[in-house]
């Protein structure tokens, strides 16, 4: 038994005064039941705790606070003691307290703590870095979408014809979203799997969704962008769109998203969270410190672009985002009211996603004609022409973006050619017209 004075635990004695210690904690083990026992602080808290030895291991378990609420009323030395003996029977009998205390509280893992325990401890197994922040949306955005009415359910509760059910729900809806969601829910279950080693679930019940045939398959991509000829019609209404003192300030700013998305080439999530402290006006620079391949990037901005954010930090009300908004993170998440006068000129119909593909159009040999490993590093992409070109890479600095400021300014400037000459068209026609 651990050091401590011996006495008969009761009500009186347990209240006493004398109990208390000057500093640190003291310990009273009972002299009637062996290794029940009250723990007291130099702050007065009284807590019975029982010990014992299970598989050659001591346990020391606390009970409870003296005088707590519980189920029956509030925690008294009787009480107390009929739980230590139970714990000491089970303890005599090869069950530890202790294992089946956390069995108790696994077996009430929710998908809402499984979700956080995975956001916030997960680590990819290519270089043991964390999820990524866009990840850690996505799944609180599933979380609190698809899976509302499970979040607060013990995974061990999710049945696969549970998922097969959910998943045909929300593909009927959106297949892209379902099999996202699906994705999603399958991350979190085998991280469930694996770091419990299978004490919580023995088995992921979002594998039905392939195992038995419910899977519909991946979604093509869109491939919805500005078409080549229209380029200057679309440019030109964002212009308008971003200058136009009598339009809402909130559409101004998304308008100069979108037109430095346009642009640079760069995902939304590269460019929409910057903060002003990322750009720099004198060199023309942005940069991303956490790129969708997570690794930091800093990128080479047109003088167009320069001038687009310039016009923004007049703008601007002193935050630190380079796009503010009136969402919880500070910035715009989404720039599609500023992209409304630009798809009417165009007749189109395009999305933020969209201008990324509109740029790799504009640099082929048709318009600017740059080089498309070039373009693949400039727009932060890894797609078939990075791995086709992937032999030359040795020739290529894939870390300093910005020595392809040349190339940048020339994907720029076609654009702003487009502009002009749609502007020089149309004034054309007005003159004729009138």
């Amino acid at each position: 038994m651990a050091e401590g004075s011996h006495l008969k635990l009761t009500k009186t004695s347990v209240e006493s005064d004398k109990r208390v210690p000057e500093s640190g904690t003291a310990l009273y083990w009972d002299t009637e039941l062996t290794g029940f026992g009250l723990r007291v602080t130099a702050a007065g808290t009284r807590s019975y705790i029982v010990q014992g030895r299970v598989k050659r291991k001591s346990r020391r378990i606390t009970i409870g606070r003296h005088g707590a609420p519980i189920k029956d009323g509030t925690l008294t030395t009787e009480k107390a003691r009929n739980r230590a003996k139970t714990a000491l029977g089970k303890m005599a009998d090869g069950i530890d307290p202790v294992e089946e205390q956390r069995h108790t509280e696994l077996s009430g893992l929710t998908l809402r703590q499984a979700a956080e325990d995975y956001i916030a401890n997960k680590r990819r197994k290519s270089d043991g870095k964390p999820l990524a922040e866009r990840t850690k949306a996505d799944i609180r955005r599933h979380l609190k979408v698809s899976f509302s009415d499970w979040a607060d359910r013990p995974v061990n509760r999710i049945t696969p014809d549970h998922v097969a059910t959910r998943y045909k729900k929300l593909a009927d809806r959106s297949q892209a979203q379902g099999n996202q969601a699906m994705r999603v829910l399958s991350g979190i279950l085998n991280y469930v799997v694996r770091r419990h080693q299978g004490t919580v679930i023995a088995m992921n019940p979002a594998t039905v969704i392939h195992d038995a045939g419910h899977y519909r398959g991946d979604v093509a991509g869109r491939k919805t962008r500005v078409p080549l000829d229209r380029i200057g019609a679309f440019y030109s209404a964002l212009e308008v769109t971003r200058t136009d003192p009598a339009e809402f300030l909130g559409v101004r700013i998304k308008a100069a998203a979108a037109s430095l998305l346009m642009l640079t080439g760069l995902r939304k999530a590269d460019v929409l969270p910057r903060q002003w402290s990322e750009v720099d006006l004198d060199a023309g620079t942005i940069h991303v410190p956490d790129t969708k391949h997570r690794t930091p990037r800093t990128f080479p901005l047109a003088s167009q672009a320069v001038t687009i954010l310039e016009d923004v930090q007049k703008l601007g009300d002193g935050t630190d985002y380079v796009f503010p908004g009136k969402s919880k993170s500070g910035y715009i998440s989404e720039i599609r009211d500023g992209l409304v006068r630009a798809n009417e000129a165009a007749e189109c119909q395009v999305s933020a996603h969209d201008l990324r593909r509109t740029f790799v159009d504009v640099c082929g040999p048709q318009a600017a004609a740059v080089d498309p490993l070039v373009v693949e590093l400039l727009s932060n992409r890894k797609g078939e022409a990075f791995q086709a070109l992937a032999v030359r890479m040795e020739s290529y600095d894939t870390t300093d973006m910005t020595q392809y400021r040349d190339h940048a300014q020339r994907i720029a400037d076609f654009i702003d050619r487009q502009r002009l000459a749609y502007e020089a068209d149309n004034i054309v026609s007005m003159e004729g017209r009138g």
